[in-house]
């Protein structure tokens, strides 16, 4: 079952980390995340990046297996 968690802040936010890896239901090194940027239209946005992937690191997920993907039709 696939499922999606959209969030503003990546998962700098324990409640939202914990909920992230609630939802993976496995071994968050087995899990495939799609990384959708949508927000960063301005430098500081751009510079925020960085620090999601990260927290999707930190949480265990393997660089691997994090796909990102930029979203520009909005």
């Amino acid at each position: 079952m696939k499922k999606i968690l959209l969030t503003s802040t990546g998962l700098e936010n324990e409640n939202i980390k914990n909920k992230f890896l609630e939802l993976l239901n496995c071994d968050a090194k087995k899990a495939k995340v799609l990384f959708i940027i949508t927000a960063a239209n301005d430098p500081d946005s751009v510079r925020v990046l960085s620090y999601c992937l990260d927290d999707l690191t930190n949480c265990g997920i393997l660089d691997k297996n994090i796909t990102s993907m930029t979203c520009t039709n909005y």
